[in-house]
């Protein structure tokens, strides 16, 4: 529940790296709950700088909960992907949402790319660099570099640099 989360981690000059196989999902950076659900309130004052999470399905996915939003998150001049394609991120780079006081700045994120048939498509229906879902307020997303994000297949899921699912006080 609410003050049960980590709070005032810094991670910093770290490289992260996934076992990226068929059919699975995982995550690079996981703020959430024990339960596995998404929402994590009291994970307040995060920071990650200057890391590079690859080869896995999701790089950042950071979620409080509905009124009980994570405060304080600072995700700054990391890397998400990787140069070479197979291993950069399969699904999402970035995904935040039920926080508040979020900034996210000076990132490069590389190689989202979703292979048809390899992994279940998302929830977001196709690969993203940054998620910003609902309940994200008076948060900073500037100065990021995104390439590379592209599906596969030929279904309807194009790949998307900024999914934008929140109508919070944002900079973007």
């Amino acid at each position: 529940g609410p003050g049960a989360g980590c709070r005032d981690v810094t991670i910093r000059n770290t490289v992260i790296e996934g076992n990226v196989a068929a059919s699975s999902y995982n995550f690079g950076l996981y703020v959430g709950s024990t339960s596995g659900a998404v929402d994590g309130p009291g994970n307040d004052n995060l920071t990650l700088e200057n890391c590079q999470i690859r080869r896995v399905t999701f790089g950042l996915q950071l979620f409080g909960a509905p009124g009980v939003p994570i405060q304080n998150t600072n995700i700054l001049d990391n890397l998400f992907g990787d140069p070479v394609a197979g291993d950069g991120i399969d699904s999402s780079a970035v995904t935040l949402g039920q926080a508040t006081g979020a900034v996210v700045h000076g990132n490069t994120i590389r190689n989202v790319l979703m292979i048809a048939g390899q992994h279940p498509i998302n929830v977001l229906g196709g690969p993203v660099g940054i998620s910003l879902y609902e309940e994200l307020t008076a948060s900073v997303v500037t100065g990021n570099t995104i390439t590379g994000v592209r599906y596969t297949g030929t279904s309807d899921y194009s790949g998307k640099g900024i999914d934008l699912l929140t109508a919070g006080d944002l900079l973007i």
